[in-house]
Order: structure tokens, then C-alpha cells, then sequence
């Protein structure tokens, strides 16, 4: 949330790169742009894809964080920033339409690479490493996901395991094919 100097920027700079970056600082975790299209974050922390007309989605972004960020500041916090004549305005579309190009590049990165995760099953709640044989969270900022499979991960059982196994062996009857395929 935007602290009261940052408000005082928003309110008194000329500048739209430095209002972008204010802005740009609290949703690039949660918006970036890639090829022309945003992507927005899920609940599961996976990526959905938007459209190429993005500029309403930025708008309504924008407001939502200045808005909520002014409903929580203390109410001396509030009467400060809100005592500026030109406070109002911050909140206005056509006034965050003027720094939208600056926000844009600031959101955009194209060296992002979606869904790329071998050695990896992605499930609703989380990944599985197949290397280190470990299951955990998604991270922002590590796990740019948009597919992952639609249910949630629960631990094997030994049995479970063993029934496996047993289908994989009839499978690669030579240990020599298990082992190159299975460990």
C-alpha cells in the first residue's frame, strides 16, 4: 500500500515516470506484460492471460491500489494527504491514463518464460520436483505458471508406491531399462 509521500508524489509530481514507478512497485507481482498481453495472478499463484487491450485492466488496477491504500492510512494520515487541493484527481482515469505508457513498460517483460518447468508437475496447490522429490508452494516471482493440473497434490502412500512399481516393471522388464527410466 502506498504510504503518505508516496501520495504526495501522486499529487504533486509532474513527472509520469515517477508516479509509473510507484504504481509499477505494488502490482508487478501480480500483472505483467509479455508479448502485448497481460497476465494476471491467480489465488494458486498461476498466470491468466488477458487481452491485448490491457489499458482498462491497468486502469481499474491502478485506482482499486489508491484507493484501497487511502482507506488505510490512519485518519490523520488521511486529512494530510487529502487537505491538497489536487487530491482528488489521483484517482481519476484521465489523469492515470497520462503515466499508463510509462506503467506499461515498466510491467512489461518479455524474458519471462511461461510454463517452462521440466522436472516439475504442477498441481492446483503446488509443485512437485521431480529431481529433488520434494513438494512445495508456488513462488511469485519463480513459478510463472498458467497450466498446472486441476487438483490437488497429496502425498503417496508406501502402497501406492509399490503398485507403481509393479506396473513399471512389467513395463522395462530389464533392470537396466527400469533404472534409466524410473530413478
Amino acid at each position: 500500500m502506498l504510504d503518505v509521500k508516496e501520495f504526495k508524489i501522486m499529487i504533486h509530481s509532474n513527472f509520469p515516470n515517477e508516479k509509473a514507478d510507484i504504481i509499477a512497485k505494488y502490482i508487478k507481482h501480480k500483472y505483467f506484460i509479455k508479448s502485448e498481453e497481460i497476465y494476471c495472478i491467480t489465488d494458486h499463484i498461476s498466470y491468466n492471460r488477458g487481452s491485448k487491450n490491457y489499458t482498462n485492466k491497468l486502469l481499474n488496477a491502478t485506482s482499486k491500489l489508491l484507493q484501497k491504500s487511502f482507506k488505510s492510512l490512519d485518519d490523520v494520515d488521511q486529512g494530510d494527504v487529502s487537505s491538497n487541493k489536487k487530491f482528488a484527481n489521483i484517482f481519476n482515469n484521465i489523469n492515470i491514463k497520462t503515466y499508463l505508457p510509462q506503467l506499461t513498460e515498466s510491467i512489461t517483460d518479455d524474458s519471462i518464460e511461461l510454463d517452462n518447468y521440466l522436472d516439475e508437475i504442477h498441481f492446483v496447490n503446488g509443485v512437485y520436483d521431480l529431481k529433488s522429490e520434494n513438494f512445495s508452494k508456488r513462488e511469485i516471482g519463480k513459478h510463472y505458471i498458467t497450466n498446472y493440473i486441476k487438483y490437488a497434490y497429496t502425498e503417496t502412500t508406501a502402497e501406492s508406491r509399490k503398485a507403481i512399481t509393479k506396473i513399471l516393471r512389467k513395463t522395462y522388464p530389464l533392470q537396466e531399462d527400469f533404472e534409466c527410466m524410473c530413478k
